[in-house]
């Protein structure tokens, strides 16, 4: 698939996932980072925003601590999703909630993590999955294809019957052959055990406040992320250009 139109596919896929919100808000009389601010804090009053900054193109910026919103110069509109410019498909948004958001990777608890070493396993990449989820047993059949990579799996149990599965799974001596047991070929350990599973709740707790709601969610090392099973070419080059340098 050509670059651009892998651009286009990510953002269609992230407008469709996340809504493209388009919502009507009270008219303001005087068009300027006050008077926005001023109206977003009486929309949202219990989230906090860092910083309004307008934008070229009759946009006003605003940083809710943790995401973008863009709301409209004339005060009429406001809308959720990501920017790209149609002179080279680059995504605007992105670059800035990489400036202003730091990874999170390199702060995931990776000894809750089954981890997954492929040839020497320079490059990194963090995956948020369900045990019961179809959409992450094929991901799984595409990560085995592979090479020179370390893979953080982080079991969540969103699906119906996924926290029985996950716990048998966390209980197992050898996670990574039952995780690989159940996501490739759909077997579990015959005998439960028990143990602490405080960690898949650490888990959860996590995936909540990174506000995912969806599996697979993928992580890399430079903050990006991806939602849904993207094909091992795709895979390849989102690990060689998402590496933190």
């Amino acid at each position: 698939m050509p670059r651009s139109t892998q651009f286009l596919y990510r953002a269609a896929c992230a407008l469709f996932l996340f809504a493209m919100i388009f919502t009507r808000t009270p008219a303001v009389a005087a068009n300027n980072d006050a008077t926005i601010r001023a109206q977003m804090t009486a929309l949202f009053p219990y989230s906090k925003i860092l910083r309004i900054q307008r934008m070229p193109f009759h946009l006003y910026e605003v940083d809710f601590d943790d995401h973008l919103i863009y709301v409209d110069d004339t005060g009429h509109y406001l809308f959720s999703g990501h920017i790209l410019s149609l002179d080279n498909m680059h995504d605007l948004t992105a670059d800035r909630e990489h400036k202003l958001y730091p990874s999170p990777f390199n702060t995931f608890p990776i000894n809750l993590a089954i981890t997954e070493t492929h040839g020497n396993g320079k490059r990194k990449l963090a995956v948020f999955t369900d045990p019961n989820c179809p959409y992450c047993k094929k991901l799984e059949r595409e990560l085995t294809g592979l090479n020179n990579v370390t893979i953080y799996t982080f079991m969540l149990d969103i699906l119906p019957g996924s926290p029985e599965k996950a716990r048998t799974i966390w209980c197992t001596p050898d996670r990574l052959r039952a995780w690989q047991n159940q996501m490739l070929h759909n077997t579990l350990p015959n005998h439960a055990t028990n143990c602490d599973t405080s960690g898949l709740a650490d888990i959860s707790a996590l995936a909540k406040t990174l506000h995912i709601s969806v599996t697979p969610t993928l992580y890399f090392p430079d903050g990006s992320h991806q939602i849904g099973v993207p094909t091992i070419e795709q895979l390849e080059n989102l690990l060689n250009t998402s590496q933190a340098q």
